[in-house]
């Protein structure tokens, strides 16, 4: 069956360590980030993005 919707926990703009671990304990899918703080000040940059996504897999969640 495919999938009809994922759960996911959202609206932060700073990622934890704690925040990830909370939300892979509530048991859901994925989170959501609002504008995440990276470095740089005009764009984010390929690295910056893919730590974040590595930082979600490594608790099972997708970002």
């Amino acid at each position: 069956m495919a999938e009809a919707f994922r759960i996911a926990t959202g609206q932060f703009s700073e990622l934890s360590d704690e925040l990830l671990r909370f939300c892979a304990q509530l048991g859901v899918s994925g989170v959501v980030l609002n504008t995440p703080k990276l470095p740089g000040e005009q764009r984010w940059e390929f690295m910056d993005l893919l730590h974040l996504r590595t930082r979600c897999e490594a608790v099972g969640l997708r970002l």
